[in-house]
């Protein structure tokens, strides 16, 4: 199988500083955290406050309710006999009427088995988004698959892309590969969306565990292959690469990876409190960025741990030999991804292996999530040479990128975000 790998990640860090109001009036939730949640959580008023607004937020956009709810995300009793790649569950059309899609775009939701990062058997699910008029694969005269492994949404079950309406994403890198023809396979992560065994077992997601994100994706197409056999061909792979983290959310990998791990480890007292909150209310990013605490959560020199060095280890980005093409992105001004770390990196694996067919793209003054907007010329049309069977860049090459107009002239970030329209006046 000929594989292509785009790296980027999202994660993003926030505390609050002033009281937030929601600014939609049609949600859907009446959420507020009890005044024993509270003061558990040793917060003030105005983060609950916050913390209300946000988790409200989420679960207005939440697709079809919580996972926990919806019959799609149960295991099937069998499930543990069966080997990684194997399909589990297939809803062929998904209502679309619950999601914000662009228009003329069709949704599956598929259940299949994973592996995880010490090798056992978990299911996990994926979305799978269909174009109106997919491209043919020259080589198979298949659909065109491209797989994409999102960045950071959460570590609680109701942070899977396949349960929020816009899949997470959106516009970003989804939604504009369909648009363009290609059949996208998208996995949640093992512990997002599917977060029980058949037996009940709670399944907790490994963020930052890449090889088990990478396992994922993989057998994600390999399910879907199987479960479309005369449609889809082999897949090219838009996969993150993650560097940087909300700190919250490394309690699950580690949780995962090692049993013996507490989160008295490395989490302060306060930081502790957080988390079990955020765990309670199934938060997800737009709660997590709420989350503030009088005191750091995290203990001094954490990082320095020794469940947090052991895990490093196992997950390590930079200095590995790599199997095929592979694109990477970076904003030169990323708060969340600093261009030096992801430099150290890709010179890194091409000391050691300099015939890696490895292209490393910079956009001058771009920020995180905003480079594939920057550099979306440069993914496609890197995706259609090789789906076109062209060669790859030089090995290890280097290229940046710089604005027509000054760098300050331009929007930075996004500003908007997908709501379901109600009315026919929203769509007038």
């Amino acid at each position: 199988m000929r594989t292509a790998i785009l790296a980027l990640l999202i994660a993003t860090e926030g505390i609050a500083a002033q009281s937030i109001v929601p600014q939609s009036n049609t949600w859907n939730s009446s959420f507020a955290l009890s005044a024993s949640q509270i003061g558990d959580a040793g917060i003030d008023n105005v983060t609950a406050n916050n913390i209300n607004v946000a988790v409200n937020f989420e679960r207005t956009n939440w697709a079809t309710g919580s996972v926990n709810n919806d019959s799609f995300y149960t295991v099937p009793s069998d499930a543990s006999s069966l080997q990684p790649g194997s399909i589990l569950k297939v809803e062929d059309y998904t209502n679309t009427s619950y999601y914000t899609l662009p228009p003329n775009t069709a949704l599956s939701r598929i259940v299949y088995q994973s592996e995880t990062l010490n090798g056992s058997a978990v299911p996990a699910s994926a979305f799978v988004l269909w174009p109106w008029m997919p491209r043919r694969d020259p080589r198979t005269g298949k659909y065109a698959v491209v797989g994409w492994a999102h960045g950071t949404s959460g570590s609680s079950g109701e942070c899977a892309p396949s349960h929020i309406r816009n899949l997470w994403y959106q516009y970003s890198a989804p939604y504009i590969l369909a648009l363009q023809g290609y059949v996208v396979v998208a996995p949640d992560y093992t512990g997002l969306g599917v977060d029980r065994y058949a037996n009940g077992t709670q399944i907790k997601h490994p963020y930052l565990s890449n090889p088990s994100h990478a396992n994922d994706m993989f057998y994600s197409v390999e399910a879907a292959q199987k479960a479309w056999p005369d449609e889809l061909s082999e897949q090219l792979d838009l996969q993150e690469s993650a560097l940087a983290f909300p700190v919250y959310y490394i309690a699950s990998a580690l949780e995962t990876t090692f049993p013996a791990f507490d989160v008295s480890d490395i989490f302060t007292a306060s930081g502790a409190k957080l988390l079990n909150l955020l765990n309670q209310v199934g938060g997800c990013q737009s709660v997590n960025s709420q989350l503030s605490s009088p005191g750091a959560p995290m203990r001094p020199n954490w990082w320095q741990s020794e469940y947090m060095q052991l895990f490093i280890a196992l997950t390590k980005n930079g200095g590995q030999r790599i199997a095929g093409p592979m694109l990477i992105l970076q904003g030169t001004a990323d708060p969340s991804v600093p261009e030096p770390i992801t430099s150290v990196a890709v010179n890194e694996t091409c000391a050691l292996y300099p015939q890696s067919e490895l292209e490393y793209a910079l956009f001058e003054g771009v920020t995180h999530v905003p480079v594939l907007y920057a550099g979306q010329r440069v993914w496609l049309d890197w995706i259609a040479d090789r789906f076109a069977g062209r060669e790859a860049a030089a090995p290890c090459t280097r290229n940046v990128h710089r604005p027509a107009k000054s760098v300050s002239s331009y929007q930075a970030e996004g500003d908007y975000y997908l709501e379901l329209a109600t009315q026919a006046y929203e769509v007038a």
